[in-house]
């Protein structure tokens, strides 16, 4: 998922950009991939080698340590994004004449590899959909581990009305559950329980995009 998420955001059709890769310093096929990608593609890529057992807070808070833009963006590699993604959310801070901190996408599509199915998830505040100010997020950093890192940021965001909610784009952002994600199955049924199954065609169309396979040519 990896190659096909980092394609992902080169595909975006917000110009301006780069993505920060972290990565453990004992992943070599993904050092490969990002040498191959840099020299073989105009996406603009940043490496940051981790230690191996880095909780996910504290990569993305050496992550955040690294990126040049005056806005970050979570950008994770196991999900799928929508080629229109970035611009939605830059747009999205824009409200009634002031310019909000953050933009969240409130409703999201989930996909279960197990059963091939897609849900419609319930509104929340997606961590995983976060794009907010860099300085921002320096002030309230992620948490050293790795589930709820986003807690101090995302409770200053919703207590003080800083971040624009996006709910009429579910397809901007789908969470795909593969047995293999920092997310325990207990907690990903607690939420496809309180979710709405999709139509059939939408699975299908999502269960293409998970399934499909991208070759790399030398």
């Amino acid at each position: 998922m990896l190659f096909k998420s980092i394609l992902a955001f080169g595909q975006q059709n917000y110009p301006r950009k780069e993505l920060v890769v972290s990565y453990p310093n004992t992943d070599q096929p993904t050092k490969i991939l990002l040498e191959y990608l840099g020299e073989n593609t105009n996406i603009n890529l940043l490496k940051v080698e981790r230690v191996e057992n880095c909780t996910l807070g504290e990569a993305r808070n050496q992550a955040i340590e690294h990126a040049n833009g005056v806005y970050i963006c979570i950008w994770d590699d196991d999900d799928l994004h929508h080629e229109h993604r970035l611009t939605e959310q830059f747009n999205s801070l824009n409200v009634d004449g002031k310019t909000m901190d953050a933009s969240l996408i409130a409703q999201i599509l989930l996909f279960q590899v197990f059963n091939q199915t897609a849900y419609m998830a319930f509104p929340s505040y997606w961590s995983c959909t976060l794009l907010c100010l860099k300085e921002l997020v320096r002030l309230y950093p992620f948490l050293n581990q790795n589930q709820f890192e986003s807690k101090p940021l995302l409770t200053h965001l919703t207590r003080n009305g800083l971040a624009s909610l996006i709910y009429a784009s579910p397809h901007l952002y789908t969470h795909v559950f593969h047995g293999r994600n920092l997310m325990k199955y207990t907690s990903f049924l607690y939420i496809i329980n309180k979710s709405t199954l999709v139509r059939n065609d939408t699975s299908e169309a999502i269960r293409d995009l998970v399934s499909q396979k991208v070759a790399i040519l030398y």
